[in-house]
């Protein structure tokens, strides 16, 4: 016997009402008419279709919430052949005149697996949830050691060089027209470009590439890595034009201290993501690296090797996570209270010992002394031949 509820003659149907197999069926297939014809009638999202189809790629298929990893760069050196990035002599010599250099020929040496870089949620959200706001305001992981996270050690984990008086707040001062910025206008669609996404920068990466546009080049991988590694945002496809005043040029890219402005960023969305860990900016990922390098647990590194660099090379995210999974509920976490101490050698110890950064008024000055310290030189030459003359 059927449980179907008899209708009322002129009345809808009861909420109640349960709707049989067919019924259900017939709706299902308007549903799908509808929203065919809406596709027809041009009744589609304000992105351009080619690059809003990406992004939806993107979201429906991205399987961390911490959106920032080093798995990016693993694909655009070492991902399919046909999308690879490969770099000539000069392109290669003009990134090494970057902080970046060392971080990035490690994927252009295909030095680590993607397997080795993917991130383990669970055990990073761990990490993220012992953080505190400590009486002095800083946020830390509260620690037998000492649980401060410092900007000497971002430097050494990725490579990088500190500055003593580098640049770290162009996003707050420096404003970027998109009509008016070369990049914006040659790759991004200029005026009408409040936002940029992922897909767009590796697309012009590898345009600039081909077309041997060089300082065009660099700059658009130091964006690719300041939209997937350092400053990822919380929708992970997409970041606002105002992170182009970080590459206005080479000049400004080696005037910023990369390594205090990336921690200054981390710490902020730790701070202000109010404990959810899916709402951190920036690369928490690098949490990872900390740990395994400040832990006093036992923990083994890739292949045994305990000297390669950058630091992040050294580990397996997947050693990393195991070794969390080993924490218990205690209050502290055992770590290493100097971080410092450890610095061996002397490539580390010079990657943490702050350079100066000469403006441009001091470079000029200094180039005015070597050409009158060459004047005088020729001066005093040429008085010693006339005395050797006589």
């Amino acid at each position: 016997m059927r449980n179907w509820t008899k209708r009322d003659k002129g009345q809808g149907d009861d909420e109640t009402t349960p709707e049989s197999p067919r019924k259900k069926k017939i709706k299902m297939e308007e549903v799908v008419r509808q929203s065919k014809k809406g596709k027809s009638q041009g009744k589609t999202p304000n992105k351009e279709p080619e690059i809003a189809e990406k992004d939806d790629a993107i979201k429906s298929s991205r399987q961390w919430k911490f959106r920032a990893v080093l798995g990016h760069l693993h694909d655009l050196f070492v991902g399919k052949e046909e999308e690879i990035l490969v770099l000539n002599d000069i392109q290669r010599d003009m990134l090494a005149t970057t902080t970046f250099w060392s971080l990035l020929q490690v994927f252009i040496n295909n030095q680590i697996t993607k397997d080795e870089l993917k991130i383990p949620q669970a055990r990073l959200k761990k990490l993220t949830d012992s953080y505190i706001k400590s009486q002095d305001g800083k946020i830390r992981i509260p620690s037998k050691g000492g649980g401060d996270i410092s900007a000497q050690e971002m430097a050494l984990n990725f490579g990088m060089q500190m500055l003593q008086n580098g640049k770290q707040d162009l996003l707050e001062t420096r404003k970027v027209c998109p009509g008016d910025n070369d990049l914006c206008k040659k790759y991004f669609g200029g005026a009408k470009s409040s936002q940029i996404y992922n897909i767009q920068v590796k697309e012009a990466i590898l345009k600039s590439a081909k077309a041997n546009e060089n300082e065009e080049l660099v700059r658009l991988l130091v964006l690719y890595l300041c939209f997937t590694v350092f400053f990822t945002k919380t929708g992970g496809s997409r970041m606002s034009c105002s992170y182009l005043a970080l590459v206005e040029s080479i000049d400004v890219i080696n005037s910023i201290s990369w390594p205090h402005l990336i921690h200054k960023h981390m710490m902020h969305g730790i701070e202000k993501s109010n404990g959810d860990y899916r709402k951190i900016d920036g690369c928490a990922f690098y949490l990872l690296y900390w740990y395994a390098e400040r832990s006093n647990q036992k923990r083994n590194t890739r292949d045994g090797c305990t000297e390669r660099f950058p630091r992040f090379t050294r580990w397996s995210t997947k050693t990393i996570s195991r070794t969390i999974d080993t924490l218990n509920s205690s209050k502290f976490i055992d770590i290493k209270p100097n971080f410092g101490c450890q610095v061996v050698n002397g490539l580390e110890n010079n990657l943490i010992t702050p350079l100066h950064v000469m403006s441009q008024v001091e470079k000029l000055n200094e180039r005015i002394r070597q050409l009158q310290a060459e004047v005088d030189d020729q001066k005093q030459k040429n008085k010693c031949n006339k005395r050797k003359a006589s």
